[in-house]
């Protein structure tokens, strides 16, 4: 069972099929009471039965769909390792269990898709950075969220100083080296020589390679990371700061970073520190969607009816969507014919059309945003910007 991650999301939101289980569950970490997970997800499991066999799957079926689900509940292991939350989606030869580090409702969905709107809060366009973790023996990349910070490992993306001057082609007549010993704190020194360098050169010398190093680093970066859109927050010790700026190329590297060397700093206030840089950042791509609706408002490039919103987003208008965080409006969907239909009460069959609002949105490349019902317009559900 993994920790959320954005590649997650993207995996379950390609995915759809005939039958798709969705379950969330509240949990309790380690010995507190871990029967209690249990007893939830039994539940969970049993009314996700019963609305399988009222969609018609014979009970074969429905066993080899839950499978995965009615075996975490013999796991001991798996029931006393938790955070807050557990998600769970199971469908036809595909099962795949989520840590969750907030608190969630007892739910579960069956439909053609995987309910997702509870994990869209954690990695939703107003939520999610990268953190680069920089020093001269160590470079490391996270994807954070307000509540995670997951290590990624990029292709060629350089481990340290040394092994960037090793792989760049060497300036011409100059070597590098580590000593075997000597270092502070039983660290290695970096060493250089060659033809006509002398001590007076040294810092001079150590900024070109800080360069060369950090340019390695920014090749990596850029060619692994696909949406250039999102935050890059960068933690190193504060002389290492502008040199960084000098060699990045990435266009949304924040201008504000985190002091001082990371590989000193817990994974916890790694995470605290990015998100005290970029939740500002976030809220202003939150007035800038409410500030457009404003501006057009009275044009038919805005909406906050959820029939249009979706219809909209079939379509691939959608050019961002803000959602009201824990609100549901249940319904059928039906793209081929344009047919939405509203339910007062969660029916057989029926999706939660501001979840699908959002997925197809996402599918589209759309912004999508998650808000506090206060901040809406007119107390709306939802409001898109359409891109015409």
């Amino acid at each position: 069972m993994n920790l959320i991650q954005y590649e997650h999301i993207k995996e379950l939101i390609s995915l759809q099929r005939e039958h798709c289980v969705s379950i969330y569950i509240p949990t309790t970490y380690v010995a507190v009471d871990y029967t209690k997970n249990s007893s939830r997800l039994k539940n969970m499991l049993n009314r996700a039965d019963e609305m399988l066999e009222a969609q018609g799957v014979r009970k074969s079926g429905r066993d080899e769909l839950l499978e995965t689900g009615w075996a975490h509940l013999k796991n001991i292991f798996f029931q006393q390792r938790q955070k807050l939350g557990l998600a769970m989606f199971l469908s036809d030869g595909f099962a795949r269990s989520l840590k969750l580090p907030v608190e969630c409702e007892e739910t579960v969905i069956v439909s053609g898709h995987f309910y997702l709107k509870p994990l869209l809060k954690l990695v939703s366009g107003n939520g999610r950075y990268f953190l680069l973790a920089v020093s001269k023996h160590e470079v490391k990349l996270y994807q954070g969220s307000r509540f995670t910070l997951a290590e990624l490992n990029p292709e060629k993306m350089p481990r340290g100083m040394n092994e960037a001057l090793r792989i760049d082609k060497p300036e011409s007549g100059f070597q590098y080296h580590s000593a075997a010993s000597g270092g502070p704190a039983g660290k290695m020194p970096v060493i250089y020589h060659g033809q006509g360098y002398g001590s007076g050169n040294d810092r001079t010398q150590e900024k070109k390679n800080l360069l060369r190093f950090f340019r390695r680093i920014d090749r990596a970066l850029n060619d692994w990371i696909t949406s250039k859109k999102i935050p890059l927050v960068l933690a190193a010790v504060d002389y290492l700061h502008p040199l960084y700026t000098e060699a990045n190329t990435y266009p949304s590297m924040l201008k504000e970073g985190i002091d001082g060397n990371p590989a000193h700093m817990q994974r916890q206030e790694l995470m605290q520190r990015a998100w005290d840089i970029v939740g500002p950042v976030f809220r202003q791509t939150e007035e800038l969607l409410l500030d457009e609706f404003d501006e057009l408002k009275h044009t038919e490039r805005t909406s906050y009816d959820i029939r249009d919103i979706l219809r909209a987003a079939f379509e691939g208008r959608v050019q961002r969507l803000g959602v009201v965080d824990g609100i549901h409006e249940w319904g059928v969907v039906q793209p081929d014919t344009n047919h939405i239909e509203i339910h007062a009460q969660q029916q057989a069959g029926d999706v939660d059309l501001y979840d699908e609002a959002m997925l197809q949105s996402l599918r589209q490349s759309a912004d999508v945003l998650l808000l506090d019902k206060g901040r809406m317009p007119d107390g709306a559900g939802a409001v898109a910007v359409y891109r015409y």
